[in-house]
């Protein structure tokens, strides 16, 4: 929450933006400032994607497996604040 005190909007997605992003948002929506914006990208990122919105392919040495290890860790620990 410190980090994006100063941006006057704040916006969430994951892949659907149907639970994840959601619930961040809500957790992050408690600890803000009042007059900061909190959003979620409806449809996500698939969302984003299936209306031919640019997207960056990014490089990396890091396996798919990798990231979808640390993205499930990182879902089990935020499920603790729910």
């Amino acid at each position: 929450v410190e980090k994006f005190r100063h941006q006057p909007t704040v916006a969430f997605f994951c892949q659907y933006s149907a639970h994840r992003a959601p619930t961040v948002a809500n957790f992050f929506r408690k600890s803000c400032p009042s007059k900061q914006r909190v959003m979620v990208l409806e449809g996500g990122f698939r969302g984003w994607e299936a209306h031919d919105l640019p997207i960056q392919q990014m490089q990396t040495t890091v396996s798919q497996a990798a990231c979808d290890e640390l993205a499930l860790k990182i879902g089990q620990n935020m499920s603790k604040f729910t």
